[in-house]
């Protein structure tokens, strides 16, 4: 039986996610989010896809997804909307994300 193709954009290789997968990159950006949150910033989750919002005083916000990439086995990673990648998205690499982000707010002030 043929199935159409239902790639999501930017995720070439990839069909929509299974339920567990969205379900596990969303954990990825939720931590992210809450951690910081803890160091002070406003961070916000888009309610449709693996995506997280932190805003800035002035100026456009960060925006990070957590995405499949291809060329690392096609793990979760945390990148910046445009494809930039931070760090891969799990625990053992969340400072790193967390890190990579504040130097992009700094960058924005």
């Amino acid at each position: 039986m043929n199935m159409p193709d239902r790639r999501s954009s930017g995720q070439q290789g990839h069909a929509w996610d299974a339920p567990g997968e969205t379900d596990t990159r969303r954990a990825q950006v939720w931590a992210l989010a809450q951690t910081l949150s803890a160091h002070g910033y406003e961070a916000e989750m888009a309610e449709s896809e693996p995506l997280l919002v932190v805003a800035v005083a002035s100026g456009s916000p960060v925006q990070v997804r957590c995405a499949y990439r291809d060329d690392c086995g096609g793990e979760p990673w945390f990148c910046f909307v445009g494809g930039t990648p931070i760090a891969p998205a799990d625990d053992n690499h969340l400072q790193d994300a967390v890190v990579a982000v504040k130097g992009a707010l700094a960058g924005r002030d």
